[in-house]
């Protein structure tokens, strides 16, 4: 039996960027963006798809994909982010960007 992966964690956005990139995401983004993606495209497109593809349609149909497998994404990384605590590294440097001193 294989055991799972334990999930990654991050703190900064770019790390999460990261994550997704890597393909950490893939797995639940790539079959919500299939699903949502192609009921999208039928719904807001499904008669000028039917009258043939120009490249602003292709546009069209690629952002109903791509939408929602970012929305997946930001949804399977947001309970994996580490809380900012203050007490060292990215976390001190967050709290302190957060709160400038006059």
């Amino acid at each position: 039996m294989r055991g799972r992966r334990t999930p990654p964690t991050w703190t900064r956005p770019t790390e999460a960027v990261r994550l997704v990139a890597r393909g950490y995401t893939a797995r639940t983004g790539v079959t919500v963006a299939a699903v949502v993606g192609t009921l999208l495209s039928g719904v807001n497109d499904g008669a000028a798809l039917a009258h043939g593809l120009t490249p602003t349609l292709a546009a069209r149909v690629a952002i109903n994909y791509v939408v929602p497998f970012l929305v997946s994404s930001v949804g399977y990384l947001a309970p994996l982010r580490r809380p900012v605590d203050g007490r060292g590294g990215d976390g001190a440097r967050a709290v302190a960007a957060s709160h400038p001193h006059p």
